[in-house]
């Protein structure tokens, strides 16, 4: 392979997965710019070796044809290893709280710019560019799409029963959203019962977790609200 393509290759992997880094920096998430441009990298740089190796093998084959059946070259296997690494690289992207989950678009960003490296790496430009184009094109506009519409899941914590419900959904319901209690779950605090409650929310206009939270103060049956973030 001509050293020209190898930096082509290279060049552009760095473009595409910095790119998308840079969206995921602009939206604080755990892994930025230099982690997509290493996570792109690496796959490319995997996939060169292993379409050397594919060379080199059929070089030897036509030169010494004795041994033609007895050295092989699988151009899938080492790609295939990439494939599973970085499955769990993304997983080490996702956090689980007791109550929040963050990280699974990050993950997925990852996963995604390890296959655009190795399209890339093995020469598809054309799969490697749209595939570009349509990653781009959700991360950026797709969470534009959906804060045209309100669709959230946050868990509140409280006091005082169904009462209290009445009253987060009456709070709610003056901001234009629609909800939907849907699961709770009770501890007890010396005497007191604190409820913990998911509630669905939507509504048709784009709205700010802190007009919810503002929405709350006032309350001395609320004890703590808690957005649901899978970003």
């Amino acid at each position: 392979m001509q050293l020209q393509h190898i930096v082509l290759r290279l060049v552009l992997v760095c473009i595409f997965a910095g790119f998308i880094g840079y969206e995921r920096e602009l939206n604080q998430s755990h892994a930025g710019f230099k982690t997509h441009l290493i996570v792109g990298t690496s796959p490319t740089l995997v996939a060169l070796i292993q379409q050397r190796i594919v060379h080199d093998v059929m070089e030897l084959a036509i030169s010494n044809p004795l041994y033609i059946g007895a050295v092989r070259a699988d151009p899938g296997r080492l790609i295939a290893q990439v494939v599973s690494g970085i499955g769990f690289l993304g997983g080490g992207a996702i956090i689980v709280t007791k109550r929040k989950v963050s990280g699974l678009t990050t993950a997925a960003s990852i996963w995604s710019v390890a296959a655009l490296g190795i399209a890339l790496g093995m020469g598809y430009y054309a799969i490697s560019i749209v595939g570009f184009i349509f990653l781009t094109l959700t991360l950026f506009y797709a969470k534009r799409l959906q804060h045209r519409y309100y669709n959230k899941k946050v868990n509140i914590e409280f006091i005082g029963g169904q009462n209290t419900v009445d009253e987060i959904s009456k709070r709610l319901g003056d901001l234009h959203l629609n909800v939907v209690h849907l699961s709770y779950t009770i501890r007890m605090f010396g005497d007191e019962r604190v409820y913990s409650s998911m509630f669905e929310l939507t509504g048709s206009h784009a709205i700010e977790f802190h007009m919810i939270t503002t929405a709350m103060l006032d309350s001395n049956s609320i004890i703590s609200i808690r957005e649901n973030n899978l970003e």
